[in-house]
């Protein structure tokens, strides 16, 4: 049998068995779609975050781009942290592990830029929403705090000493203004020498204060900002179950375990209907058919009832 009598073939498997195909790809798309109507939908919210990474300074270009990269993977593992779901599920009250937590929560890095998204799921789309903006609110409080503390000691170190300085200055003014106008030479000397210490204060008090905002200013130009970029809305879309696309998918695969049924049946069937059924079973090729006619409301049926062959090494008809 050549090529095409082959195609022929299994066009006509297909159709003599269409019932079937059809059968099994509606029963398929049936039951896709009443498991998906009766599963409870679950909706994903997502907000993005842009990181403002800290200049750098004496590094190339390449080393600033992996400097990124590996930041920004930093913050993803930061932002599934047990601290930061810990802190969302204290704000908003859940009754929630934070592992249970953070199998809703999905962080991914948008590909050449310095956006980071994060996207939770929720079966109640303004939650998701909620969610999403609370741990964004979250990882940021956390991360800022962080930041700061790397100049907290310096910062409050030098904060003590300028209210040190602040109470001196207070109390020597409070000791000139006592003296008032000096009538005495030892009052003189002594207002004199209380200027003098003032001065110094007030000079020490001034390089101090300098000296804070300039840490305060090294404080922030180092740290690496992260704000929101564009916060999470609540969907109107469900993320699952898709029902059309599980329809859909459902009824091809049913279709095509219909398809593999008819084929299955037909290569069980070992029963002779065709001459070339008759040629492929026994080798011999067919002369004619015998044909029983008869009557059935005013119809002539054919009927195939027997063939004859012709075996190569014979003349006769058997």
């Amino acid at each position: 049998m050549n090529e095409g009598n082959e195609l022929r073939e299994y066009f006509w498997v297909i159709w003599r068995w269409l019932w079937l195909i059809v059968l099994c790809a509606v029963l398929g798309a049936l039951a896709a779609l009443i498991v998906s109507l009766q599963t409870t939908p679950v909706y994903s919210a997502s907000v993005t975050l842009l990181v403002h990474q800290a200049p750098t300074s004496n590094v190339s270009d390449y080393t600033a781009i992996l400097l990124s990269e590996r930041l920004a993977r930093t913050y993803s593992k930061m932002i599934t942290g047990r601290p930061v779901m810990e802190a969302v599920i204290e704000q908003l009250g859940l009754e929630e592990s934070p592992e249970e937590l953070v199998d809703r929560v999905k962080v991914e890095l948008v590909r050449d830029t310095q956006l980071i998204r994060v996207s939770v799921e929720d079966h109640d789309p303004d939650r998701a929403a909620l969610l999403a903006n609370t741990v964004a609110a979250e990882f940021i409080a956390q991360n800022q705090q962080m930041q700061e503390s790397r100049y907290a000691d310096s910062l409050a170190n030098v904060k003590q000493q300028i209210d040190e300085l602040s109470a001196l200055i207070e109390e020597t003014q409070a000791q000139i203004d006592a003296l008032g106008t000096p009538s005495t030479p030892q009052d003189q000397a002594e207002l004199a020498r209380l200027e003098t210490i003032l001065s110094g204060y007030r000079n020490t008090y001034t390089g101090l204060v300098q000296t804070y905002e300039e840490m305060r200013l090294t404080a922030a130009q180092s740290a690496d900002n992260v704000v929101v970029f564009e916060p999470a809305r609540p969907p109107t879309d469900p993320v699952r179950p898709r029902t059309m696309m599980n329809t859909a998918l459902a009824g091809m695969v049913g279709a095509m375990i219909g398809i593999g049924a008819a084929f299955l049946i037909e290569y069980l069937d070992d029963t002779i209907k065709t001459p070339e059924d008759v040629y492929q079973a026994l080798g011999l090729p067919a002369l004619g058919a015998i044909a029983q006619f008869g009557k059935k409301k005013g119809q002539v049926v054919g009927l195939i009832n027997s063939l004859t062959f012709l075996q190569p090494s014979q003349s006769s008809i058997i």
